[in-house]
């Protein structure tokens, strides 16, 4: 009985996952513009600190700042996006064990009639069991991306 239901609950993991692995795509791309921009601000900042009496005695304090600030807004919009967006797949994420759960609940009680508690109990622990693995899905996602694009900025600099 639990085993068709759970199987039911479960085919929410497949859109949810999908969607998931998309944003997470999307998110990556605001990453890694917002990274390019810090990498651009800093860079402008150093050289301003470099030149400083350069720019000083030909009165372009204004220019370096307006580049400085260009890029600092450019910085935060990306930053701001990928936030809006991990917090899609956060909540998606979140939302995978209960989605799960209500959906073999509703297959249980549309076959019997009625849900006991041991059955509520067992498929609430394999739906919390199923939240680990989704999180550590997002996590390795993470890692993949984020170590080469480290690596990648590191190279640059040098």
């Amino acid at each position: 009985r639990i085993h068709f239901a759970g199987l039911v609950g479960f085919l929410y993991c497949v859109p949810a996952v999908t969607i998931t692995i998309l944003l997470a795509q999307v998110n990556i791309g605001f990453w890694k513009k917002q990274q390019g921009w810090q990498d651009k601000r800093l860079k402008k900042l150093s050289e301003t600190i470099v030149h400083i009496r350069a720019l000083k005695s030909l009165a372009l304090e204004a220019l370096s700042a307006e580049t400085l600030n260009k890029a600092r807004h450019a910085e935060l919009d990306s930053l701001q996006s990928g936030t809006i967006v991990g917090g899609f797949t956060l909540a998606i994420g979140t939302s995978i064990p209960w989605g799960c759960l209500l959906l073999a609940m509703y297959v249980l009680i549309l076959k019997q009639g009625s849900v006991s508690a041991v059955e509520i109990l067992v498929i609430q622990r394999l739906m919390g069991s199923l939240l680990l693995a989704v999180a550590m899905l997002s996590g390795s996602i993470h890692k993949f991306v984020s170590v080469p694009n480290s690596f990648a900025r590191v190279k640059r600099f040098l």
